[in-house]
């Protein structure tokens, strides 16, 4: 009962700290982590980092609302998917819908010797309809690879929901989040360590991420919202 009071909780304040004020946007939209096919030397990368990164390129877009990562987290907690590893299309409406989101995009990775295949799928949530589905192709020989293969998934999405880049948003694409393998891997592991309620591990990740490069804004983020949870729900466990 306690541990269900508990869970409660930490969704409720994940709720609030992350909601924003009316704005625009056209569609609002979750990106779940990423089915892995295949074995690879740093799987978290590749199932949690990536479509973070791509995540972190939608936002760019001023008609794209994307839920925040940790406010997904919960949701993944909560219906114990970590399990899993990913979320399914068949589950992606209903995380849908209790995050609020339009639109949930679900993936695979599937590596064969030092290429990289990604396939993603586009699901709405109120009729689970898949709105699209692609498939990308890339040598991985280094971390700034694994970047440019998340510029061209999040420019085909953007394309596929009918939106134009400007030449500064594609400019803007093509910065990667963090030259650092390091700190991205650090930063992935993170976020894994969150979707499996290991809360203490994830944010040493993501302060570990931030420190080895500064300049890695995503981590930074990230950190200060997990921080903030982890203040939030203190003040409420000590006004128990």
């Amino acid at each position: 009962m306690l541990k269900s009071v508990f869970k409660c909780l930490v969704l409720s304040l994940l709720f609030l700290l992350f909601q924003h004020p009316g704005h625009s946007q056209v569609k609002t939209l979750a990106v779940a982590p990423f089915k892995l096919i295949g074995d690879f030397d740093a799987p978290e990368i590749y199932s949690h980092g990536l479509p973070e990164a791509i995540a972190n390129d939608l936002s760019r877009m001023p008609e794209i609302s994307v839920v925040e990562r940790l406010q997904l987290s919960a949701v993944i907690r909560e219906h114990q998917l970590s399990q899993a590893g990913f979320i399914s299309e068949q589950s992606a409406p209903r995380i849908g819908e209790m995050l609020g989101a339009e639109i949930v995009v679900v993936g695979t990775v599937q590596k064969i010797g030092n290429l990289v295949r990604v396939q993603s799928r586009a699901i709405e949530a109120n009729s689970t309809e898949v709105i699209f589905s692609f498939k990308i192709e890339a040598k991985i020989r280094s971390i700034k690879d694994v970047f440019d293969l998340t510029d061209k998934i999040a420019k085909r999405m953007i394309m596929q929901f009918g939106l134009k880049l400007s030449e500064k948003q594609l400019d803007d694409l093509k910065i990667a989040a963090t030259p650092d393998e390091t700190a991205f891997k650090l930063f992935s592991s993170g976020l894994k360590y969150y979707d499996n309620s290991n809360f203490q591990q994830g944010l040493d990740c993501f302060k570990k991420a931030a420190e080895l490069d500064s300049s890695f804004d995503l981590a930074q983020k990230v950190r200060m919202k997990a921080q903030k949870a982890f203040e939030e729900l203190e003040r409420e466990i000590n006004k128990k």
